[in-house]
């Protein structure tokens, strides 16, 4: 009988020993910069539905949607309709890289954009992704108007014919006019309409976020801020 219970503890010690260990395997990171693939393969096409889930859900939607106002009279919730806006998005995103209003996107998904609009704007497809450009292609936009030699400081007429000539018709109405989409709903095309615009316009020119391609220079801000200080005269 001692026997017995001998052989069972030395097989329950036996049998405790081979427990498995409680440490966990290290979990993979996920893909490449948080793309996400529906099918978690990145053999799958770019297509609308790809570029939508990474860019425009994420990036855009937020403000060129029924819900987000259409933010410069854009809309971007269907395919129709991004492939209707496709050269804005173009020029605002890659080109300029003034949207989203928070910040350029990444390098890889304005290379995912990008491939996405030399292959035709598929709203299907099947084939492979390949990996997106370091360097996207460069656009060539329309040139804006060069501005006006200013006159010397103690020649200059302050009024709005001045600083349209100088400041808004070469900086700003490539975006803020109907042609441009009424970018953030600022329409600086007429006097009438800068006045309405005015707080936005001297906040933004001040503090250097306008026009996007980088600050006016300092003695342009300083001759707005003049005029303005005048009370904007006609």
């Amino acid at each position: 009988m001692k026997k017995k219970i001998s052989l069972i503890l030395i097989v329950l010690s036996l049998l405790g020993g081979c427990g498995y260990s409680n440490t966990e395997l290290p979990i993979e990171a996920e893909g490449v910069n948080n793309i996400t693939n529906p099918n978690n393969n990145l053999s799958q096409g770019i297509d609308y539905k790809f570029v939508n889930q990474n860019v425009f859900a994420p990036k855009c939607i937020r403000c060129h949607s029924n819900a987000g106002g259409n933010k410069g009279g854009i809309n971007l919730e269907s395919y129709a309709q991004v492939k209707q806006n496709i050269a804005k998005i173009q020029d605002a995103v890659i080109v300029q890289q003034f949207m989203p209003p928070a910040g350029p996107l990444t390098e890889d998904l304005r290379g995912i954009l990008s491939q996405w609009i030399d292959k035709g704007l598929p709203e299907t497809s099947t084939d492979p992704i390949s990996p997106p450009p370091v360097n996207p292609p460069p656009v060539n936009p329309p040139p804006s108007p060069q501005p006006e030699n200013p006159p010397p400081p103690d020649q200059i007429t302050y009024n709005y014919d001045y600083v349209h000539k100088t400041i808004f018709r070469p900086y700003c109405i490539r975006c803020h006019s109907n042609a441009g989409g009424n970018v953030e709903d600022v329409n600086l095309e007429t006097y009438n309409s800068v006045r309405s615009n005015l707080k936005k316009v001297e906040k933004f020119v001040n503090r250097g976020y306008m026009p996007p391609s980088g600050p006016l220079d300092f003695e342009l801000i300083s001759r707005l801020n003049k005029w303005i200080s005048l009370g904007a005269p006609l």
